[in-house]
């Protein structure tokens, strides 16, 4: 599972070695300790350079779906992709680059949607011709 929170961009799947945890992973630094700070005072994060996802964690899945909830229960803003502006707990390097990234990922998702209309006129065109 992908989820984007005003925290951070993060993918989620069971733990390969352990099914009662998930793997939490992250690209940029710090997306994890900002998601998890209020459950750990520190947070084991591993680092490697020799997998996709830079970041990651291995954690019990009710502490993940309670972060993840939390972060639903927070949501204060009415604009996803541009809350990355003012968002103090983001240093201001990295709000700019999230803020840039996050409009490049709706361009996508929209151009989806509009290739997924396309396609359900499609089949609806060849439906009502068989």
């Amino acid at each position: 599972m992908w989820v984007y929170t005003n925290k951070g961009f993060f993918s989620i799947v069971e733990d390969k070695d352990n099914g009662t945890k998930l793997l939490v992973r992250a690209r940029i630094k710090g997306d994890l300790e900002r998601l998890f700070r209020p459950y750990f005072s520190t947070l084991d994060v591993e680092e490697t350079n020799d997998a996709d996802y830079r970041f990651r964690v291995r954690l019990d899945r009710p502490v993940v779906t309670n972060a993840i909830g939390v972060a639903v229960d927070e949501i204060d803003y009415t604009n996803f992709k541009n809350n990355y502006k003012d968002n103090d707990d983001i240093p201001a390097g990295l709000r700019f680059i999230m803020s840039h990234y996050m409009t490049e990922v709706w361009g996508s998702m929209w151009q989806a949607q509009n290739e997924a209309k396309d396609c359900e006129e499609v089949n609806e065109t060849f439906s009502t011709l068989g």
